[in-house]
């Protein structure tokens, strides 16, 4: 599954757990695009906080994540863990991308 947006905040790297299960975690927040864009936080673990080297606030970047869900309490839990990211450009928006074909003066379409 592919996650588009813009990155909003890198948030400090941070070690869970004890060793031998001592994981490394590094969260980025990015807003996605549209009318009702929202806020999505996706994490990367250990060896792929690497792919952040590049990574910084306001770049429009393309996630690629798994997608993993879990009970605990009689409460559900999502989490998207990062696989991979890249650099994209910013999404137009369709009326930008049009060009005026009006050749009337007054701006009429007739």
């Amino acid at each position: 599954m592919e996650v588009l947006g813009t990155v909003k905040q890198i948030l400090n790297t941070e070690t869970l757990g004890q060793a031998p299960k001592q994981l490394t975690l590094k969260k980025i927040i990015i807003t996605t695009p549209g009318q009702y864009s929202a806020d999505i936080a996706v994490d990367f673990l250990n060896k792929a906080i690497d792919y952040l080297s590049s990574i910084k606030v306001g770049d429009h970047v393309e996630i690629k994540v798994n997608a993993k869900s879990k009970e605990y309490k009689g409460k559900w839990y999502t989490n998207l863990t990062a696989y991979g990211i890249a650099l994209r450009e910013p999404e137009v928006a369709n009326a930008d991308q049009m060009p005026d074909t009006n050749d009337n003066a007054d701006g009429l379409p007739f």
